[in-house]
């Protein structure tokens, strides 16, 4: 399994909402227009066609007035054309119509629509429906795992020596996840590491070396499943985030 970035978008100037989910480096289809980005990660698998994901994020910005915890619900949807990505019609989770960008990615929160709750709570397992399109079957998809419960980074992390190991803690590993994955990010650079049991990772400062400027410390535990539907591989992700903007310094 990999992990791809999924593009965020700024909510309301004080949080970090998802966008269109990138893939690798070499295949990055394009990016909706005028919306600004941070990085954080989804799983990703080698025989997929599609990936559907609900995350439930919460994110701490620091303020001149203090740090803001913010929560939204982001659902996202790709269904994959080599590096580009087929339309599949109309894409809802919970009832709610995803937008889909001019990449054919679909997102929700978008910039044209900032519903900001969409349902998900721990332990519900969301419902997906996808009308289809001629490259796309239509389905309807109540996953069997349910979303990982919510959980805190421990600790405050708005400045980071990258020059010196960084221990990335977390107050509980969350029920319903089957692995965790912490994530040290900039606009340029991405350092992850994944576990499976435990609170805590330790990046070293020569994994840090690339990480200069404002970036991000996270961790997302996630679960997954697949479901064949006309003969293609669909995965669906659910996943809850735990965020904190970072300063990363040399």
């Amino acid at each position: 399994m990999k992990f791809s970035k999924l593009t965020a978008i700024a909510v309301a100037a004080m949080m970090i909402g998802l966008n269109a989910c990138k893939k690798t480096e070499d295949t990055t289809p394009e990016e909706p227009q005028n919306e600004t980005t941070q990085e954080t990660p989804l799983p990703t698998f080698a025989d997929q066609h599609g990936l559907l994901a609900a995350v439930q994020s919460v994110s701490v910005t620091p303020t001149p007035i203090g740090p803001i915890t913010s929560k939204v619900d982001v659902a996202v949807a790709n269904f994959f054309n080599g590096p580009n990505f087929f339309a599949a019609g109309t894409v809802s989770v919970n009832g709610y119509d995803l937008s889909k960008a001019s990449n054919n990615a679909y997102i929700l929160p978008s910039s044209g629509n900032f519903q900001l709750d969409l349902d998900f709570e721990d332990g519900v397992a969301p419902s997906w429906n996808v009308t289809g399109s001629t490259n796309v079957p239509a389905m309807t998809h109540t996953t069997n795992n349910v979303m990982p419960e919510k959980f805190n980074l421990t600790g405050t992390y708005a400045t980071v020596d990258a020059t010196q190991d960084l221990t990335v803690t977390i107050n509980k590993f969350p029920a319903d996840a089957d692995s965790v994955i912490f994530v040290l990010g900039t606009e340029h650079e991405l350092v992850t590491r994944t576990i499976g049991t435990g609170t805590s990772v330790t990046f070293t400062a020569a994994e840090m070396s690339n990480l200069s400027g404002s970036g991000v410390v996270q961790a997302a535990g996630y679960n997954f499943e697949k479901k064949v539907e006309g003969g293609k591989n669909y995965y669906f992700v659910n996943e809850s985030v735990s965020t904190q903007i970072a300063d990363f310094q040399k």
